[in-house]
């Protein structure tokens, strides 16, 4: 429980951060601009909001790639643990069908 939670906490800490990237960039209407002869246009007073935004997008993204990868470890592992409470749980669940409906 203590991993879903820290997954949980990291995904909401990223996806705050990329909220806050997004809004600010909103706010200042500034657009990036491509030319071939002269580069990328940025002002510099933005450039700290590009920065962190991909900071959070490089982040974002470890976090899900190493989040999809021990799930289903996870997964497993809870199952292993759990398989003979789920099965008293399902068979007491057909008794009491049996006693109740028939």
């Amino acid at each position: 429980m203590n991993i879903v939670l820290r997954y949980a906490c990291l995904l909401g800490i990223g996806f705050a951060s990329l909220f806050a990237f997004i809004s600010a960039g909103s706010v200042t209407g500034q657009m990036v601009v491509a030319n071939s002869s002269e580069g990328v246009i940025v002002d510099p007073q933005d450039m700290a909001v590009w920065v962190l935004g991909a900071i959070t997008v490089l982040g974002l993204w470890s976090v899900f790639r190493f989040m999809f990868g021990s799930l289903p470890l996870m997964l497993r592992d809870w199952y292993r643990d759990h398989k003979e409470k789920m099965a008293t749980l399902a068979m007491a669940g057909v008794v009491c069908f049996v006693f109740v409906v028939l």
